[in-house]
């Protein structure tokens, strides 16, 4: 297996959400907002053209 030395970057998008209802984590019906919490991960020095999503709730 390769490994590589990574450079890693957190990435926080927001935006507001006036929903009439609270979801199960009960944070855009409390708040107004939308909160998508990531991490970039990139390898350094070797180019890549891959993009690998995960996503899990996040307050």
């Amino acid at each position: 297996m390769t490994t590589y030395e990574i450079d890693r970057f957190p990435v926080i998008v927001q935006f507001e959400d006036h929903s009439s209802f609270t979801e199960t984590y009960g944070f855009v019906g409390s708040q107004g907002y939308v909160f998508l919490e990531g991490q970039l991960i990139l390898p350094r020095e070797v180019k890549s053209d891959t993009v690998f999503v995960f996503m899990h709730p996040a307050t």
